[in-house]
């Protein structure tokens, strides 16, 4: 796979070569489009901080936990952040009612992240959030020597064919 297949940022101008008239469009009516993010990356490596510091759960708002999912609601965004233990059921109401989504787990294997990917419809904009860091980072965040060989032996890197409309890396 080249690098010239991954696009980190939707509708980059490269070489004055401008988005074609399709690709305006599929990003304009994805501007409507409810977020799906998925989180990937070994354990430790900031998934759960980056959503803290990005204020889904910080902002003073009212958290309500049913079945695994931790419903955060303010004034202006309602995210549902999906944890190991959610239930299908509360998921797919989620999806029902084309709420935001989150899924805070390690999705390392191509295998895990297809299995979760295929709950969502195509109205869903899919975006996989990548951590890419190095074992001396991991070793930093507090990841035992276990946790890194296990990355090492499961990690697949994501590729454009998985069904993402867009891919976003975090390297150390």
């Amino acid at each position: 796979m080249s690098s010239a297949s991954i696009k980190p940022y939707r509708f980059q101008v490269l070489d004055n070569n401008w988005p074609d008239d399709t690709e305006v469009d599929e990003w304009a009516d994805s501007l409507n489009a409810p977020i799906f993010n998925m989180m990937i990356g070994p354990a430790k490596c900031g998934k759960t901080t980056f959503i803290n510091n990005y204020g889904l759960q910080s902002r003073g708002s009212k958290a309500t936990v049913s079945g695994g999912i931790q419903n955060v609601t303010d004034s202006t965004s309602e995210i549902n952040i999906v944890d190991g233990h959610w239930l299908d059921d509360d998921l797919y109401e989620c999806i029902m009612n084309e709420e935001a989504v989150i899924v805070d787990q390690d999705n390392l294997t191509r295998k895990d992240r297809e299995k979760t990917l295929s709950k969502f419809p195509s109205n869903y904009w899919k975006v996989a959030i990548i951590w890419e860091l190095s074992d001396d980072e991991l070793r930093q965040r507090g990841c035992g020597e276990i946790e890194i060989e296990e990355k090492d032996i499961k990690y697949e890197r994501p590729d454009s064919d998985e069904g993402f409309d867009e891919l976003v890396y975090i390297f150390s």
